[in-house]
């Protein structure tokens, strides 16, 4: 999706978006990024123009199915209706409430996660255990020299 001051530009598949600024007049030059040509031109017209690639979007087939999808969900129908290639005319169904995951789960869950990443990589492990003993001597030798007095 493409977006130019909040209005769409386009939306649909990467690969359908150049044809679609070309035939507008905006090809994109041989050996050029695509997306960044694209970004370039919306942000080109991003002040007054913004409308008009709003407008010339929502009059194109791809914009007036994206319409009719927005509006067949605002009305509680999954897909666009008619039970045809869209979907199914099945109502959408309310959000249940999730339960919270209690702190031991969390606790439990976080500890497999390091203890996977332990055994994924002990060269990390290996680095974290001699940076502990370097503070540690550290440590010590800076309080070696306190007395007990």
């Amino acid at each position: 999706m493409l977006m130019a001051q909040g209005h769409i530009a386009y939306q649909g598949p990467a690969v359908e978006a150049e044809p679609y600024f070309g035939s507008a007049g905006f090809r994109c030059r041989p050996g050029w990024n695509v997306a960044d040509h694209l970004i370039d031109v919306i942000a080109a017209g991003a002040g007054k123009e913004a409308e008009a690639w709003a407008a010339r979007f929502g009059g194109s087939a791809r914009g007036a199915q994206l319409k009719q999808q927005l509006q067949a969900s605002k009305a509680g129908v999954v897909g666009g209706g008619g039970g045809g290639e869209g979907g199914s005319n099945t109502r959408l169904q309310p959000r249940t409430k999730r339960k919270k995951t209690s702190f031991a789960w969390q606790c439990a869950v976080l500890g497999r996660r390091c203890a996977l990443d332990s055994v994924r990589n002990p060269l990390v492990v290996g680095q974290q255990v001699v940076g502990y003993v370097m503070a540690a001597v550290c440590l010590g030798l800076l309080f070696s020299q306190v007395g007990t007095d």
